[in-house]
């Protein structure tokens, strides 16, 4: 064999080997791209079945939400209360025009009255005192306690 001849093959092995390995390696990279592609995935699927359970928590929420202003009857609630705005007078003279009702006209019956007839106003000139504070303070002042 001549030497041209086996330089000849052996640099066509070379070729072959480096081809071979050039596979080899697109193979690796396929593989982990594939990995990557498989791992990413996972965490998409994974965050969009957290999202389904929390709208479907958000759509229990809101049905339970639903059922509760159903049973309220807040429309009619609501409409009555615009009648009622509506009905006010808006000046004392209308309010002063209008018959009082029947129920403010019976007689009341007398009887024991427990409830406070004053209001005592009670001031401190330090902003950060709690009423209670200054009761007690004026309690020591006069000698209330």
């Amino acid at each position: 064999m001549s030497f041209r001849r086996a330089m000849k093959m052996m640099s066509r092995s070379r070729h072959i080997l480096k081809v071979e390995r050039e596979k080899a390696r697109r193979v690796r990279d396929l593989e982990v791209a594939e990995r990557r592609l498989q791992k990413a995935t996972e965490h998409h699927l994974h965050r969009c079945l957290r999202v389904e359970a929390t709208v479907a928590n958000m759509a229990a929420d809101i049905k339970r939400t639903q059922d509760a202003m159903d049973r309220m009857d807040i429309p009619n609630k609501l409409e009555g209360l615009h009648k009622a705005l509506e009905a006010r007078p808006t000046t004392y003279a209308a309010a002063a025009a209008k018959p009082n009702p029947p129920e403010a006209a019976k007689p009341q019956v007398p009887g024991p009255n427990n409830a406070a007839t004053h209001a005592l106003i009670i001031w401190s000139r330090c902003a950060n005192h709690t009423s209670d504070q200054v009761v007690i303070v004026r309690r020591e002042l006069y000698g209330m306690s």
